[in-house]
């Protein structure tokens, strides 16, 4: 990004139009360098544009005629902000108005000026989810029908040209930047059970303690499914630090399990990722059943410290009970996703 510039300076404000929607204004500035010129500027209150994505991934656009470009415009809903009038409310009221749905869910995405060149506008982008029924009265001056699409086929109207409205496309565009982001978690989420294999491979020592261990409580414990809701709840609040405790140590593995056994469901003929989920799920229910030094103690005796900090890594430790991935791994974890051949053999 460039340096910033100087400010220029307003010397003289004129007021040329005052209307329902805009102002406009012509001031007169000082460049730096002291050369002086005119501004004209066009006054706006603000707007509100909506993401407002239903149950089956489609996204609200309404097509309706537009004076001044002199045609039909496909955009996505939006409207402009009321005096005074907070941007989140402005939101779900345009949406009720516009397609007659309101939003359980409304996550501010961004903000952008629609041109910046003569007007104050600024937009607020929303992403609106949950969707319900609502019934609100529209603005007489307007015309509107509401037409749903999937995200690809949306790309493909902007494409053609189809889509001419500038919110619009700048607001599909942070959609796509978002749904990639979205997609590389999927993606790492997909690979995380092959990196807890790998993880094993790299401390066989570990594995075959960790074996031994879950041979000895078998008895013990009846075969069950994790519930990584319910664990969430109870997530430790800190990152583990030089001395483990029971709560660290009975999560990591569990998610571990839990992560695993995800995997062995996605790739139910890959008995690895069996074995390893229903081990790693005996020793967190073993772990479990000791006081809280006794279990450490076992801990210490089945893990080594570099093991326990790769795994802690491997699942990034949740404070609110969600697994982002790592920094160093989001940016293109499937491309080193390790050959399975090379995996250590768990049978």
């Amino acid at each position: 990004m460039s340096r910033s510039r100087p400010a220029e300076r307003c010397l003289e404000t004129r007021e040329v139009y005052r209307g329902r929607v805009v102002n406009l204004r012509v001031d007169r500035v000082r460049l730096p360098g002291r050369r002086e010129t005119t501004r004209e500027v066009v006054e706006h209150r603000g707007a509100v544009v909506m993401l407002a994505v239903d149950e089956a991934g489609r996204v609200a656009f309404v097509s309706q005629y537009r004076y001044a470009a002199g045609q039909e415009l496909l955009e996505l809903p939006a409207g402009t902000l009321e005096e005074g009038e907070d941007p989140d409310a402005a939101a779900a009221r345009e949406l009720a108005e516009e397609i007659r749905f309101a939003p359980d869910r409304l996550e501010k995405l961004g903000e952008f000026f629609s041109a910046p060149g003569f007007c104050t506008e600024r937009l607020h982008l929303y992403l609106a989810t949950s969707l319900r029924p609502a019934e609100a009265e529209a603005d007489e001056d307007e015309r509107i029908e509401v037409v749903w699409a999937a995200p690809e086929e949306a790309a493909e109207w902007a494409r053609e040209g189809r889509i001419r409205d500038a919110k619009t496309l700048a607001g599909l565009h942070l959609l796509a930047l978002r749904s990639g982001a979205m997609m590389d978690a999927a993606r790492y989420s997909a690979v995380v059970p092959y990196l807890v294999l790998g993880l094993l491979e790299r401390h066989p020592r570990v594995w075959a303690r960790l074996r031994d261990y879950a041979a000895q409580a078998e008895g013990h414990h009846k075969p069950r499914r994790s519930n990584l809701n319910r664990l969430a709840q109870r997530s430790p609040r800190r990152p583990m630090g030089r001395h483990p405790t029971r709560q660290m140590i009975v999560f990591l593995v569990r998610n571990a399990s839990k992560q695993l056994k995800l995997g062995s469901e996605a790739d139910p003929n890959d008995r690895r990722l069996q074995e390893a989920a229903r081990v790693m799920d005996l020793v967190q229910m073993e772990l479990r059943t000791k006081r809280a030094r006794e279990a450490v103690g076992e801990a210490e005796s089945l893990f080594t410290a570099d093991f326990l900090k790769e795994l802690e890594r491997l699942l990034w430790l949740p404070t609110r009970g969600d697994l982002p991935a790592p920094e160093g791994l989001l940016r293109r974890p499937y491309e080193r996703e390790p050959a399975q051949e090379r995996l250590f053999d768990l049978t």
